[in-house]
């Protein structure tokens, strides 16, 4: 599912500036997994994102449609790290 909602961000926001700086330099790209415990705190973490003005998409299984995963547009990492604190980084 992050493979899927990565490429499905990526793909949807292929116009942004940020998306096209980011894809410029594929050999230094850098990417952060972080874990939610459940489907109510990833919930939370696109409500966050939504009020602050973060644009990212989210994925659900189908045909269940349970939310599963969530990708945010590349941002400069003090902007949206405060938003993610509450998640834990996975190794």
């Amino acid at each position: 599912q992050g493979c899927h909602v990565v490429s499905k961000t990526v793909w949807e926001l292929r116009e942004e500036p940020n998306v096209q700086d980011y894809m410029k330099d594929m050999d230094n790209m850098h990417k952060v997994t972080l874990g939610a415990a459940d489907e109510g705190e990833l919930a939370a973490i696109a409500q966050s994102l939504e009020e602050n003005g973060i644009k990212h998409r989210v994925w659900r299984e189908q045909p269940e449609g349970i939310l599963t995963a969530l990708a945010a547009m590349p941002y400069p990492r003090g902007l949206v790290a405060p938003l993610f604190k509450s998640l834990k980084l996975l190794r």
